[in-house]
């Protein structure tokens, strides 16, 4: 998620990095002496002279409790939450991170959390690669409920009556009882004149999303993704892969991470009317600044429709085609 900040140069990012990492040194000077001095002797002392000539000769660092945000801390818990179950979603319906989603719809257990949701929205939009955050406090919308008693349990607790008990919840409003129960309230139940105690330990709460969407769930918490696949996220689930290949080829070439690169690219079609053709006229832009690349070169058919051999390159499949992509360092 920073990636893009420090490549900015943002002044903000780069700050907090040289903090965590200056004080870093200082907290494990005890622990691995030789490696935390080196880190100090680089960051520190090249930069500053006049500083301890050793982290092991430079102060503790100090605590500033007024420098603590618990409201922060709540809210990052909160997302941490959420994503969680977001990747879990995903999983659940075997969409990968790269693939964009148009929405994803979070019911949390109260309106204080749904405003720290709120206050950190573009974490979560990030994390979970989706369009849009909605929030709902009922999951009627996104998931069907049914409350199934348990015949052991309620049979030894009121033998015969549990037919009847089966039958009479069926017709209850399966929503507000599966809500009650998890709650950990009891709900009394009439049939045929008689009332029966149910406790959330005697039934088993089932739910499953309904159609266009997957559902992670957890302690009173549900993330629900919304599953229907636009051509436009298609087209820009293909541009991030075509990255990651990209960066791969970055890493395994050994170039620095601020390298510019020629990216050199061929399909199937070898046409303007082709993957790679429609991928870079929509997010051509996009991908040359993910992956530092000064100039993406779409090689035609009158061009053989081959990447440059002699060049790091890989051929896999992207969106159904056979695409070859090939990087030089500029």
């Amino acid at each position: 998620l920073s990636r893009r900040r420090f490549w900015d140069g943002d002044a903000a990012a780069l700050a907090t990095l040289y903090e965590v990492l200056t004080k870093v040194s200082q907290l494990i000077a005890p622990a691995t002496p030789f490696i935390a001095d080196e880190i100090y002797q680089n960051l520190v002392r090249n930069a500053n002279p006049n500083a301890a000539a050793s982290v092991h000769l430079s102060h503790w660092p100090a605590v500033d409790e007024a420098r603590i945000d618990e409201q922060l801390s709540v809210d990052m818990a909160l997302v941490q939450k959420v994503t969680s179950l977001g990747h879990a979603a995903r999983q659940n319906a075997n969409l990968k991170v790269r693939q964009p989603l148009a929405q994803v719809v979070v019911r949390t257990r109260t309106d204080e959390e749904d405003a720290g949701l709120q206050r950190l929205k573009g974490l979560v939009l990030d994390e979970l690669n989706v369009k849009e955050l909605a929030s709902t406090h009922a999951s009627g919308d996104l998931v069907d409920v049914e409350v199934f008693p348990y015949p052991k349990q309620l049979g030894q607790k009121y033998g015969r009556g549990y037919p009847k008990i089966r039958a009479a919840m069926s017709g209850m409003d399966q929503n507000d009882l599966a809500a009650r129960f998890n709650a950990g309230e009891s709900v009394l139940v009439a049939a045929d004149g008689e009332n029966f105690e149910i406790a959330p330990e005697d039934v088993e709460v089932r739910s499953s999303p309904r159609v266009g969407y997957s559902v992670g769930e957890d302690g009173g918490y549900m993330v629900a993704i919304t599953t229907d696949l636009t051509p436009e996220l298609v087209m820009e689930g293909n541009a991030r892969e075509l990255i990651r290949r990209i960066q791969q080829l970055r890493k395994d070439a050994d170039l620095e991470i601020s390298d510019r690169i020629v990216t050199y690219l061929a399909d199937e079609d070898g046409s303007e009317s082709g993957l790679i053709h429609e991928l870079l006229r929509t997010h051509g832009r996009y991908v040359r600044q993910e992956t530092l690349s000064t100039e993406l070169v779409h090689m035609h058919e009158n061009e053989g429709n081959r990447v440059p051999e002699h060049l790091p390159q890989v051929t896999f499949d992207l969106g159904g085609k056979q695409v070859t992509v090939a990087v030089s360092k500029k």
